[in-house]
């Protein structure tokens, strides 16, 4: 099965709000954040006496963590959209096709082959199927890509079958 996309910069911009908010790794930059921001009114005021100060700072060191977190991620999306271009395969056509072996990807800049047993995960969100190839590094495919819903579907089944048989194959090599 084939499908092929064109990404653009909004793909890329809607993407990334609806992945970054589920990262895990967002929580932990959140909270390391945090941590920071609390550390440092400790080293420049001193420990809290009464229970007021201490509410203060661990407001003042959550409102810290959120507004690094959200000013560190506004900061990769703005680097992201800069930076992607055609020349260097993040933004314009895409060619996948489901093969046995793994998921074949042509672009202008590159040629591959991801093995379904090295790709974590399939998922949906909104408007892309999105298929995962490392904590930070994914496939997206529109949704509008396809000619139909049906088309959609038989392009995720069958992508999730070989994912599912890889992962079974491998889990059964390593019994």
């Amino acid at each position: 099965m084939k499908v092929t996309t064109n990404l653009s910069r909004l793909d890329i911009v809607k993407f990334n709000l609806n992945v970054i908010p589920r990262m895990k790794s967002t929580y932990v930059a959140g909270l390391v954040f945090a941590l920071l921001t609390l550390a440092f009114f400790f080293w420049k005021e001193g420990i809290p006496c009464s229970s007021s100060g201490w509410a203060k700072y661990l407001a003042i060191s959550l409102v810290g963590g959120i507004s690094a977190t959200l000013g560190g991620s506004i900061l990769s999306l703005v680097g992201i959209v800069l930076t992607a271009n055609s020349k260097n395969g993040i933004l314009g056509e895409h060619r996948y096709e489901l093969l046995e072996q793994g998921l074949l990807e042509k672009t202008i800049a590159n040629e591959s082959i991801s093995n379904w047993s090295s790709i974590l995960e399939i998922s949906e969100h909104d408007q892309y199927l999105l298929i995962r190839i490392s904590s930070y590094l994914f496939h997206v495919i529109p949704k509008r890509c396809f000619s139909n819903i049906d088309e959609y579907q038989k392009f995720h089944q069958q992508a999730l079958s070989y994912l599912e048989k890889a992962h079974s194959d491998k889990n059964e090599t390593n019994a």
